[in-house]
């Protein structure tokens, strides 16, 4: 076998196993997850907001809001399709479920989803496609999800 190939797969090989070793250390940690938050949440005490009741739905007020900004068809509530808007890709960040998914469609609608979860108190969660692999995108317990998939115009002469 030449050199270059035996070098190569050995090269192949050492990856391999440092990315596995990677996602064991990521993974472990992962599962700590729970009992770190307990820990932060103890020490915090009363300067951690509480957590919205996620079986509930969202508050009748802020679902109007939302209802009036964007639309019926542009607000989901249903939890059999908020659950697939809950993660992005990477399977091990952990990830809440939203109450609700808008989709906007301009940054006037934006907006108003923005202005209509502050004043609710409820958290919102921006995301594109949900391709990402960082978790960035995952939904905590309670939130909007706002998915910004249908803003894809590019508007000429917008200053």
């Amino acid at each position: 076998m030449p050199a270059a190939t035996k070098a190569a797969q050995n090269g192949a090989a050492a990856t391999d196993a440092a990315l596995t070793q990677f996602t064991e250390s990521v993974a472990a940690a992962f599962s700590e997850t729970s009992t770190v938050a307990g820990d932060m949440n103890a020490a915090l005490g009363s300067a951690v907001l509480p957590v919205p009741d996620v079986g509930t739905g969202p508050p009748p007020a802020l679902l109007a809001a939302l209802r009036s900004a964007i639309g019926d068809e542009g607000v989901v509530v249903d939890p059999s399709v908020t659950a697939s808007y809950s993660r992005d890709m990477m399977p091990l960040a952990p990830s809440g479920s939203p109450v609700a998914v808008v989709f906007p469609t301009d940054t006037a609608q934006v907006a108003a989803v923005v202005r209509a979860c502050a004043s609710a108190g409820v958290p919102l969660v921006p995301r594109g496609a949900g391709s990402g692999l960082t978790g960035a995108a995952n939904a905590v317990d309670g939130a909007v999800t706002v998915v910004l998939t249908k803003m894809n115009r590019i508007l000429a002469g917008v200053s």
